[in-house]
């Protein structure tokens, strides 16, 4: 059988997104649940790729229906992506079990379409019904795509930033605005050539899509398996910094003096940068002294005096009538979700139990 170059690079591809498929599926580490999502996705990629690329060799393959039960499957992609993003980003994300009626267009859309095809007889009643279950891919397609980026959003904004967090938010970040794009290139295509020149286009697209997938794998593989990346002591950090022993004191202490009588913490749009800004130094020297002289990063050491100022608001008589998310928010934090987490990190229990007396008086 005759393979051209468009097919041999589909097929690929395909094989490339059945390994990684694989690879998550039979992995042991890392956030399996998240990883069978991934895993599921990536193999419909893989099978749709090489179905189209078979049955458009020169031989010319003979897969019935595949085309059409291709087009059902795409409303797969949309809450496989979404659950994905949800599973990795929340930590008390219920099992699939609990998701099912995200994958109910599919379900329903299968047999509707292998009835339809029985039942029309004629090609324009064919044709119609496939232009309507076009637009129901798109539709849906669409609003999971809106889903997941505000997800995503709201993600970025109650992570704690932490080092796994910041991490996984830039590996959904890429995920998804990949999906994004290879989908725009997927409408975008629709007025261009005829079927085949058009699915090779966007088969293409999925393909590069899959390998910057794979290579971020290489490059970043404690997301999929759960290693965790190999810190550097201080020492090995910083030891080319320019910062003498004196000249990180003295930076301690005005760190310290500035935070106490501004108060900065209090600003939730407080940055490592905007904070270097107030103090006439770079960012590294006072990520330094903040990792050396406070053994925090900058995330921790500034919720430190976030949690430290939420304790004493809770606590006077004056802020009764207050609630906790409002004290979250006066004190820096952007959601009720940081603050709950940040504020259990630092003082072992939630607001409300330090609220009703179960903290040291």
């Amino acid at each position: 059988m005759t393979i051209d170059v468009i097919s041999a690079i589909l097929l690929a591809g395909a094989a490339q997104g059945v390994l990684l498929s694989v690879v998550l599926l039979t992995g042991r580490r890392g956030d399996r649940r998240a990883n069978r999502y991934l895993a599921v996705l990536l193999g419909l990629f893989a099978l749709s790729m090489a179905a189209h690329a078979l049955a458009h060799t020169p031989q010319r393959l003979n897969l019935p229906h595949h085309a059409g039960f291709g087009m059902v499957s795409f409303f797969l992609y949309g809450p496989l992506l979404y659950l994905y993003v949800r599973a990795l980003s929340e930590a008390q994300f219920d099992y699939i079990r609990e998701q099912r009626h995200h994958f109910a267009a599919f379900f329903i859309g299968l047999p509707v379409y292998f009835l339809a095809n029985e039942i029309l007889a004629s090609e324009r009643a064919i044709r119609f019904f496939q232009s309507g279950l076009a637009a129901a891919v798109t539709g849906h397609l669409l609003v999971y795509a809106v889903l997941t980026l505000k997800k995503l959003h709201r993600a970025g904004k109650t992570s704690n930033q932490n080092q796994t967090q910041l991490l996984r938010l830039r590996w959904l970040r890429f995920l998804v605005i990949g999906y994004v794009l290879t989908w725009l290139v997927a409408f975008a295509a629709e007025g261009l050539g005829d079927d085949l020149i058009r699915w090779n286009g966007v088969w293409i697209a999925v393909s590069v899509f899959i390998y910057l997938i794979g290579y971020w794998g290489l490059r970043q593989p404690e997301i999929f398996i759960g290693e965790k990346p190999a810190l550097k002591t201080n020492s090995e950090k910083y030891q080319k910094s320019t910062l003498s022993a004196e000249m990180a004191e003295q930076l301690h202490h005005k760190l310290l003096d500035l935070m106490a009588s501004q108060k900065l913490y209090l600003r939730s749009d407080l940055t490592l940068a905007k904070l270097a800004q107030q103090l006439s130094t770079s960012t590294h020297h006072l990520s330094q002294v903040i990792n050396e002289k406070c053994q925090q990063n900058f995330f921790e050491f500034v919720n430190s005096y976030r949690i430290a100022k939420a304790q004493q608001l809770i606590r006077e008589p004056a802020n009764r009538h207050k609630t906790l998310a409002e004290i979250g928010f006066e004190v820096g934090f952007n959601s009720i979700t940081s603050f709950n987490s940040a504020f259990k990190k630092h003082a072992g229990m939630t607001p409300s139990q330090w609220r009703d007396g179960d903290s040291p008086p």
